[in-house]
């Protein structure tokens, strides 16, 4: 099994307000074995639109994971507007 730096940082590697792309992304990695952080914010401080209240999401993986997740997540997003 291949080792890895116990220090590696978080970065992002997806951020947005829509749910159904944010749960297909975590499922991508899930199923590549990505592990990954994921926040979501459904706070009214956040919202961009006076009066529209939306979500936030962000993933975040280990920057030694990086390149790998925004292929994944790249991937998918390109067959999500076909």
């Amino acid at each position: 099994m291949e080792q890895r730096p116990v220090d590696a940082p978080p970065v992002v590697v997806w951020y947005g307000d829509d749910p159904v792309v944010f749960g297909g992304i975590l499922a991508a990695l899930k199923e590549n074995k990505i592990p990954n952080y994921d926040m979501a914010a459904h706070s009214h401080l956040i919202s961009y639109e006076p009066g529209m209240l939306r979500p936030q999401y962000a993933i975040f993986v280990r920057a030694d994971q990086a390149d790998e997740a925004r292929k994944i997540t790249t991937e998918l997003l390109g067959k999500s507007q076909q």
